[in-house]
């Protein structure tokens, strides 16, 4: 059954206001009958069997309609327009200029050069090389080791325990008191076991075997040719390459252009429109009605005082040095190697012939007395200086600038700006929320994840293989004659008596001495430093923050900010620099000379009288035509297909959750207090309830 309430809001407050003062007045008491009770309460009763009426409040419940306002998803399917991009093959006719090689006939004057012969005579020098022992000095290096310690500086990050006071927020409650239970991290120091590897160096000698050339003399006989001069007359033919004119055919090939139509294949790339299923989720809803108890929070209007910091801006000015690098020159001097040729001077064994012409008789076969002139060898060996160049290798000393910059502190007046910290109050306005149970019954939307499937286009470019004709040009080669005219030389033979100098080969002997590099395999001990990588552990403290849980007293509608301060102790791992002595090896070279044996062929002057043929170079000049491939532009059609995107248009159907405001009707309880009828009562009645106690029936 559906009640209505009859009395409004404001009349229900002015009522309960009117019970409340009449409770708060003493009661009356009745003439004879009143009793004084212990505690300042006054109690009346009615004389015995006398009935009194008193108007009694009964609390009515009525039920009124409340419309009630809740937002439901609910599922709509629409459509909207989305823009696709596909390639469509556009073919075109283009005009390209193109470059043809046409023949084209030419003459040169070309200019040729012609042998023309000389025969003369010319005493003509000979060099002879002759062995002769020397010895040069040789300077070597060599690299001797020297360990040396060195003090260097490292870096180690050693952990320091700091301190920081930090400030943080306290909200104070300030009306209604509750217990809650917050979380604060308390820092806790701990310690972990690192583990690091140290490099630790360890000197150790090992033996290294090397190999050392060691010089050995050493004799062989060798075999030697020398050739010995006899002299006699023969008449001898010689041939004389006489010039003469002719003619000759001689081929010459030609590139001769042939255009002709081929077919080409290509490739294009067609697109093709397929279609693939693919899967996707959707959100299914379903509605359930649930009863949700839920707070409301209905504003209050409060003032506090509030406490807030400002900075205020002060500017001074402060004097700041920094250090700038001052550029500067500075001279040195330093040693470095010039190669530069000195002159010796030596002596060297030659052996020359001082011999004479000597006339002879001799009876020849015919028992004829003949003379003949007869050359009578005198060799001669001698000393001779001489002059030869030499590079050698000289320390010279130069000058050089370099560039270098020293620290130099300079100061500048800069103007900062340090902000005081200023506290200030204000009147603040704020609302509390104060919380109402309330119940109501709402409808639930979840939601239920379906697997659905819908195809999808999407283009492929397919090749596909086409072919179009296009000219090419080819050059086929023709054999062609000429006519060229040539000078060619005419061997004629003649004859001459010559005075012949032969030359008998002896062999003979003699022992030399040459030197040879024999290896031998030494060893010696070597220092070297190895660094063995070990693992070793360090203690490192650290901080934790560990949550605790603790309670405070909490109030509820208000909240005043409190700043408070406490100690954090953190780690700060703070370089030092530290210094360790380390063996470095360093390599001094050592410069050492050796006495190095070795055979240089000298070289001997000699003349003798030859016969030569010189050729002359005549320059004479003909007309050669020639064939000669000419680029020509010529204009032609190529097709051309391209790629255009066409952007199109398409309608895509979609779901769409889209809230919904939905009214219902609520019944809700109201509980108010009406009047009811005069009820009699005796005085010994009993009292039961509030209403027995407060009022006289």
């Amino acid at each position: 059954m559906k009640r209505t309430s009859w009395m409004t809001p404001s009349a229900a407050i002015l009522l309960a206001g009117t019970l409340f003062a009449g409770l708060a007045a003493p009661p009356t008491a009745t003439a004879g009958h009143g009793r004084h009770r212990g505690g300042g309460c006054y109690e009346s009763y009615p004389p015995p069997c006398e009935l009194a009426t008193a108007e009694v409040l009964v609390p009515q419940v009525n039920y009124q309609t409340m419309t009630v306002s809740e937002v439901v998803f609910k599922p709509v399917q629409r459509e909207k327009t989305i823009t696709v991009t596909r390639l469509v093959p556009d073919r075109q006719m283009i005009t390209k200029m193109v470059s043809v090689f046409v023949p084209e006939q030419k003459t040169r004057t070309e200019t040729y050069s012609v042998q023309v012969p000389h025969e003369r005579e010319v005493e003509r020098s000979f060099t002879v090389m002759v062995p002769e022992q020397r010895t040069r000095t040789e300077t070597f290096k060599v690299r001797i080791p020297e360990t040396r310690e060195v003090q260097q500086e490292y870096t180690e990050m050693v952990p320091e325990q700091r301190t920081r006071t930090e400030t943080f927020r306290v909200n104070v409650p300030e009306q209604k008191e509750v217990e809650r239970t917050f979380t604060v991290m308390v820092p806790e120091q701990r310690v972990r076991t690192e583990t690091y590897s140290v490099c630790v160096p360890v000197q150790r000698e090992i033996e290294r075997a090397y190999t050392e050339f060691v010089p050995e003399t050493k004799t062989r006989t060798e075999t030697y040719c020398v050739n010995v001069p006899q002299q006699r007359e023969v008449e001898r033919t010689y041939t004389e390459m006489v010039p003469e004119q002719r003619t000759r055919t001689e081929s010459y090939s030609v590139c001769v252009p042939v255009q002709r139509e081929i077919e080409r294949t290509f490739t294009e790339f067609v697109p093709e429109t397929k279609t693939r299923t693919e899967s996707f989720f959707v959100n299914v809803p379903q509605q359930r009605e649930v009863e949700r108890t839920y707070t409301e929070m209905v504003p209050e209007q409060r003032t506090r005082t509030e406490t807030y910091c400002v900075n205020v801006p002060v500017q001074r000015e402060v004097e700041r040095p920094f250090t700038v690098m001052v550029p500067y020159e500075e001279q040195r001097t330093d040693t470095r190697f010039v190669c530069q040729k000195v002159m010796y001077t030596d002596n060297r064994t030659i052996t020359r012939d001082h011999g004479a012409w000597e006339h002879k008789t001799y009876v020849d076969a015919n028992g004829c007395n003949r003379t003949c002139n007869v050359w009578v060898p005198n060799v001669v060996t001698e000393q001779v200086p001489y002059t030869y160049w030499r590079w050698q290798r000289q320390p010279q000393e130069y000058t050089y600038t370099v560039r270098l910059q020293r620290p130099e502190t300079r100061s500048r007046t800069e103007q900062i700006t340090e902000w005081n910290r200023e506290e200030r109050t204000r009147e603040v306005p704020f609302t509390v929320m104060v919380p109402q149970q309330r119940t109501q019954k709402l409808m639930l939307t979840e939601y239920r994840q379906e697997e659905r499937t819908r195809d999808v286009q999407y283009t492929v470019m397919v090749p596909q293989q086409r072919s179009r004709m296009e000219m090419i040009t080819e050059f086929s080669r023709e054999e062609r004659t000429r006519e060229v005219p040539f000078t060619v030389m005419v061997p004629q033979q003649r004859t001459q008596k010559l005075m012949l100098t032969e030359y008998r080969r002896e062999e003979r002997t003699r022992d030399v001495q040459y030197t040879v590099m024999v290896p031998q395999q030494r060893s010696r001990m070597e220092t070297i430093t190895e660094f063995n990588r070990e693992e070793r552990t360090r203690e490192v403290p650290y901080t934790v923050m560990v949550p605790q849980q603790r309670t405070k007293m909490v109030m509820l509608t208000e909240y005043r900010q409190e700043e408070r301060s406490r100690e954090v102790p953190f780690t700060v791992m703070v370089p030092q620099t530290r210094t360790r002595t380390v063996p470095v090896t360093e390599f001094r070279e050592e410069e050492r000379t050796r006495e190095i044996p070795f055979t240089v062929m000298v070289p001997q002057q000699r003349t003798r009288t030859e016969r030569i043929v010189e050729w002359t170079t005549e320059e004479r000049t003909r007309e050669v035509p020639y064939t000669e491939m000419v680029a020509k532009q010529v204009e032609r059609q190529f097709e051309q297909v391209t790629m255009k995107p066409v952007t199109e248009e398409k309608v895509v159907t979609y779901i769409e959750q889209v809230p919904e405001t939905v009214e219902r009707e609520v019944q809700v309880a109201v509980r108010t207090m009406v009047p009811g009828s005069e009820i009699p009562r005796t005085a010994e009645a009993p009292r039961r309830g509030l209403f027995g106690r407060f009022f006289r029936y």
